[in-house]
């Protein structure tokens, strides 16, 4: 016998209406209720996925090397091309510091736009 199927339903349809509570229109229910519940998330993924996009380095090298010309070259790419292929490491470990500080700017700015709560 099969389980029997797990129903989702909106909270909001089983309450009675509330006597005197003001109703909001939909966008702003979604703006000032929605949102700021869903900031944290959004922060979080926003900073794990820049972070991994300038991380990028496994598809690209595998799949393209870099090329066609520098077309898919990413920073991480060129990072190990100056180090390893043209044996600059001095350079290459400069490249990496850019690149820890970009990623820490970028995501410093995402934590002050969507960490703080903006309705204040």
């Amino acid at each position: 016998m099969p389980p029997a199927p797990i129903r989702i339903s909106d909270p909001a349809q089983r309450l009675p209406p509330v006597p005197g509570l003001p109703t909001r229109p939909p966008v702003r229910t979604f703006v000032q209720v929605v949102m700021p519940q869903l900031r944290p998330v959004i922060l979080f993924c926003s900073v794990t996925s820049t972070i991994g996009t300038l991380q990028l380095f496994d598809e690209n090298y595998v799949l393209t090397g870099g090329g066609p010309g520098n077309a898919t070259t990413t920073p991480v790419l060129y990072l190990y091309k100056v180090g390893f292929e043209q044996l600059d490491f001095g350079y290459a470990a400069a490249i990496s510091w850019v690149v820890v500080a970009v990623i820490g700017l970028i995501s410093y700015a995402q934590f002050r736009f969507f960490g703080k709560d903006r309705t204040r």
